[in-house]
């Protein structure tokens, strides 16, 4: 792949319904989040940035990584407007299937 070649480590892309994707060095990962009744798109694709940076900062597994930045975004579609003001990291790890 000629990203990997240039260094690029990982690459997330988001994939609609059909969830996000993740090329690493495990190869592809791929997540399909709950579906949800999406509101606005308006802000989901800056919400699965923040959900990846957040996994990254804190050193989740790549498989984690992608299933919080689905359950970012996916709070972001069940929202009106850009900012969900109401969510909480705990409240994304537990949409994320990762907390109780």
């Amino acid at each position: 792949m000629i990203l990997r070649e240039k260094g690029v480590g990982k690459v997330f892309i988001t994939d609609s319904v059909r969830g996000g994707w993740l090329f690493c060095g495990e190869g592809w990962i791929h997540f399909v989040p709950e579906t949800v009744e999406a509101v606005s798109a308006n802000g989901a694709g800056d919400a699965f940035s923040a959900g990846i940076i957040f996994s990254e900062v804190l050193g989740f597994s790549e498989e984690d990584t992608l299933r919080i930045a689905c359950a970012a975004a996916s709070c972001a579609l069940e929202h009106t407007g850009a900012v969900n003001t109401s969510i909480s990291a705990e409240f994304i790890l537990r949409k994320a299937g990762l907390t109780q």
